[in-house]
């Protein structure tokens, strides 16, 4: 009983109940949809959205449904149509969208302002009927309201902040360094504020695919066969975990898509909290502050944070696996190899870049081994990890040679437009110039660096495979960020080449060089752009960030050099930020 009043003597506790209230108050006054209705010719069906079918180019269809606004608040509608929306009427009353100019864009789409909505509302329901026209493939669309209450806003904000402060509290608990604090908070800030305005579908990758596997699973409670969908190649795990939130958003009547991209967001958060774990087991004070500061703040890690899709899981079994392997090197802890252990498990039916993150806890296990043993016996905890991973490697290897499956499932339907050069050349050269004047890259276009290897991969590492800007303003803070980050690599190498190299540098040195070989193995077998995304290897930064780190804070190094390297980490953090608040 006791215990059980100490609850309310914590301040985690007063924190978790305004958050649930908080998030109690916006489920109930959210503005959400309700009878989808797809309609062609004859043939009607209920939908959600997402909502994608196959017809011929050219056919019209229709798509209505209601909104429902019990505090009628004022709301916006984002609508992402494919191929084109033509017309819509609300309440009865007909607008033509065709003078909207992003009416045919199909994967940002446009918006419907509360200024045009509002002088046609009547009650709490209000009805729309979208006319849709389709331009080859696939047709469908996707809808969401979203509030523009002040009240409304001022909740969420009060919502990232509770979140935000939660998260600073386990981290006190876990032992996290005070100075670590602010960084933590901005990172998680930035995080779910990029979150909050970026739709399910922007800066993605075969993201209706992953949504197919998803419902897949769902509907059917099995997994499909390879080619059931773009997407059934991969393992499983995320896609079987990802029904929880799914089911979860169907049963407290929340958009089932924004719960995936809910769940895309709380693996973010987690991989900054323990990556910076992680680097607190070998960096010291400035060391770590410097590796921490580029974790929380660095433009790829904040731009796959909304992302549907396996690739966040992945990263986060990885990180786990870091941060187990390296406890468990320097405690010689057992239960901390079976947390890298299981970790690594779990990414190896995860995603299939997790091979790398074998050979990685094969590092773990061995340097732990001798570093730690007294007698050359292994332990139970490190007799049990050996099992269970020999045990995964055999059912996982087993189930490739029955499935006959190839490493990448979809590899064969993938455009010819995405090819790209296969000689050495392209492997070798790399293109400063137009590394640093076009900073941004495509995977359908030369000359913004897809032929060459590592142009497409350190272009990728910052900003995808997307223009994140058209505007000068925009364009000139990528250039900052792309000239500040080949300073970076300066420090990163100068911090390998001069710091005495004990097992875990080697270990972070090897996974880096496995990660960028699997990315090459990757590229020469499809030779095609999008095989070269860093999108696939993105935990290698880990190493990257650590030798960055140990770079800047050298020893030996001058007062100007040490001044340089916290000036260009600045202005790197900067620029990129700025860029991805103000697209």
């Amino acid at each position: 009983m006791r215990r059980f009043k100490k609850i309310f003597f914590l301040p985690e506790f007063y924190c978790i109940l305004l958050l649930a209230l908080c998030l109690i108050f916006l489920h109930l006054g959210q503005v959400k949809i309700e009878n989808a209705i797809y309609s062609r010719a004859s043939e009607t069906e209920s939908i959600s959205f997402p909502f994608a079918k196959n017809m011929r180019s050219q056919e019209h269809f229709e798509i209505s449904f209601h909104v429902i606004n019990k505090f009628n608040q004022p709301y916006e509608l984002k609508v992402i149509p494919d191929d084109c929306a033509e017309s819509v009427i609300i309440n009865g009353n007909f607008i033509n969208l065709k003078n909207f100019p992003e009416n045919c864009n199909y994967t940002q789409g446009f918006t419907l302002p509360d200024s045009l909505i509002s002088p046609y509302l009547v009650g709490q329901k209000i009805h729309y009927s979208l006319n849709m026209k389709n331009k080859g493939g696939p047709a469908g669309i996707y809808v969401e309201p979203k509030s523009k209450s002040i009240l409304f806003s001022i909740i969420n904000i009060s919502t990232i902040l509770l979140i935000a402060l939660l998260s600073l509290m386990v981290a006190k608990r876990l032992g996290m360094p005070k100075k670590l604090y602010l960084l933590l908070l901005f990172g998680i800030i930035i995080r779910v504020c990029f979150f909050l305005s970026t739709p399910y579908s922007q800066y993605t990758h075969d993201v209706d695919g992953h949504i197919g596997y998803v419902q897949y699973v769902a509907n059917n409670f099995s997994i499909p066969k390879t080619d059931d969908c773009w997407t059934c190649y991969h393992p499983p795990v995320y896609y079987v975990s990802a029904i929880i939130p799914y089911f979860l958003g169907t049963w407290i009547h929340y958009n089932e898509i924004r719960m995936l991209q809910i769940y895309s967001l709380l693996f973010s958060l987690l991989i900054l909290f323990f990556g910076i774990l992680f680097f607190k087991t070998f960096l010291e004070s400035k060391a770590l502050f410097c590796a921490s500061w580029l974790l929380a703040l660095w433009p790829l890690f904040i731009l796959v944070t909304p992302r549907i899709g396996n690739d966040q899981l992945f990263y986060l079994f990885h990180t786990l696996c870091l941060f187990g392997g390296a406890k468990y090197l320097f405690s010689g802890k057992g239960k901390f190899l079976i947390l890298a252990t299981i970790s690594t498990i779990f990414a190896l039916w995860t995603k299939s870049t997790a091979v790398v993150t074998i050979g990685t806890l094969f590092l773990f296990m061995i340097c732990g081994f001798f570093k730690n043993a007294e007698t050359f016996k292994p332990n139970r905890s490190e007799l049990l990890s050996w099992i269970l991973l020999i045990l995964a490697l055999v059912l996982f290897g087993l189930q490739k040679i029955l499935a006959e499956s190839s490493l990448v499932g979809n590899a064969s339907g993938l455009h010819s437009g995405l090819k790209v050069g296969n000689e050495a050349i392209n492997y070798l050269f790399f293109d400063i110039r137009s590394f640093i004047l076009e900073p941004f890259t495509s995977a359908w276009k030369d000359g913004l660096g897809r032929e060459y290897f590592w142009n497409y991969s350190l272009k990728t590492s910052l900003f995808g495979e997307f223009t994140l800007a058209t505007t000068s303003f925009g364009k000139t803070l990528a250039t900052i960020t792309s000239v500040s980050f080949l300073g970076l690599c300066l420090y990163a190498f100068r911090g390998f080449w001069k710091t005495k190299c004990q097992a875990i540098h080697w270990i972070l040195i090897l996974q880096g060089i496995a990660f960028f070989a699997a990315s090459m193995f990757l590229r020469i077998k499809h030779p095609y752009s999008c095989s070269n995304d860093f999108r696939y290897i993105l935990p290698v930064l880990f190493s990257f960030f650590a030798f960055i780190a140990i770079g800047v804070n050298l020893e030996q190094a001058s007062l100007k050099w040490k001044i340089s390297g916290y000036a260009l980490i600045t202005i790197f953090t900067l620029s990129s930020t700025i860029l991805l608040l103000s697209i």
